[in-house]
């Protein structure tokens, strides 16, 4: 850092990397963010932008254009398998004297927001992080194409498998939650009391959820516990997924049978065991590269976008040093791991096989007060943006 200019970089060009590279615009400091893949694609399923992410999109005036990109949603509502009710959840927030929904859209189309408005010019392609060295002056950074950077400072954003984190906290490990997961887009309309909702099944060791993306098209997902999975079964996707489902609300294979042949994701779910530390010199992790979380409460990418916040106006102040990414740190650690600890403990609760334990979780989960679920949420959407 020099004459009051800090030379950065951003590793990793997903939504927590372009979300910081757009933070830091805003505040006047232009970084350049570096991405392993050779192609920026519209990958993915669907995303959930809860109220807290919301209001964080729109002090950067992203807000609206993801609202009309995707669909906004009044309330989440699980149910058991037979679509019985268990409970359900307002997913909107009061902000700052603004209301915000949880707006679910596809994740390419996200992704191609946060593009557009960060620009292309300073996103370098086929850059897989290699190593981070450190000098008396500078990080030395070292990419697997061969190229090696100078940088002041770093900033990791390359998610949960991050080759930044590999760098600086070699011991990190994750945690495998025991179940499997499938995503996919269907192209179909739901009844309209579910055009407004996620909708959330669980049976015993089995979960389907859905929400519609757009007028025809519904972001859906499925997770089946490893004590009834077997990963050598030779069923395609779709097959498969219609068998385990077959005693499940008929909407739910009405959904897999209108999804289009090889394109559901199938991917283990992990989480990153809580760090003791973010940072290290002056290389901060940020996102699921710091706190990756399984996505039971559809915060994950919420998280990151607070995250860029928050790093882009401590970055401002104070320069890219190891002091001000201990007090990101600081200032962050607390709310993120509360909400991985619960999202956890909602994914172990799904992964309970025994139909009277099912029974009776179903039975107890039906008579939690109301407030405790307003509790809940108030929590989680109530981030205020301080400056």
């Amino acid at each position: 850092m020099s004459d009051g200019r800090f030379d950065g970089m951003i590793i990793g060009a997903g939504i927590g990397g372009l979300m910081t590279g757009i933070a830091l615009q805003s505040v006047g400091i232009n970084i350049d963010i570096y991405e392993a893949a050779e192609e920026l694609h519209p990958i993915g399923a669907g995303i959930l932008i809860p109220p807290n992410a919301m209001r964080v999109l729109a002090h950067f005036g992203l807000a609206e254009k993801v609202r009309v990109s995707g669909n906004e949603i009044d309330n989440l509502q699980v149910s058991d398998y037979l679509g019985r009710k268990i409970s359900t959840t307002r997913s909107s927030h009061e902000l700052d004297n603004r209301y915000f929904k949880t707006v679910a859209i596809h994740r390419g189309k996200l992704h191609a927001i946060l593009l557009e408005r960060f620009g292309d010019v300073g996103i370098h392609l086929n850059c897989e992080l290699e190593d981070i060295m450190t000098s008396e002056e500078c990080l030395q950074v070292h990419f697997t194409n061969g190229h090696c950077l100078a940088a002041d400072f770093v900033i990791g954003a390359d998610g949960l498998r991050s080759k930044t984190r590999q760098a600086i906290i070699p011991e990190a490990s994750l945690r495998d939650s025991q179940q499997t997961c499938w995503r996919g887009i269907a192209n179909i309309q739901l009844a309209e009391e579910r055009e407004s909702q996620l909708t959330e099944l669980w049976g015993n060791g089995t979960r389907f959820g859905f929400v519609p993306i757009s007028g025809d098209q519904v972001y859906w997902y499925a997770t089946v516990a490893d004590k009834l999975y077997d990963p050598t079964q030779s069923q395609e996707a779709a097959e498969y997924l219609q068998s385990v489902f077959s005693d499940y609300l008929s909407t739910v294979n009405q959904i897999i049978d209108s999804t289009p042949n090889g394109t559901i994701i199938e991917g283990h779910i992990f989480d990153l065991k809580p760090l003791k530390k973010w940072a290290d010199k002056n290389v901060v992790l940020l996102g699921d590269a710091a706190h990756a979380i399984t996505p039971n409460l559809g915060q994950g990418g919420a998280l990151a976008i607070e995250d860029a916040f928050e790093l882009a106006e401590k970055v401002a102040r104070c320069g890219g040093s190891k002091d001000v990414f201990v007090e990101f740190q600081k200032a962050r650690q607390y709310r993120v791991n509360k909400i991985s600890r619960a999202s956890w403990i909602i994914g172990q609760l799904t992964n309970w096989c025994s139909p009277m334990a099912c029974t009776a979780r179903n039975k107890v989960l039906r008579n939690i007060p109301q407030k405790v679920g307003q509790a809940q949420s108030g929590f989680l959407y109530n981030y205020e943006i301080k400056r």
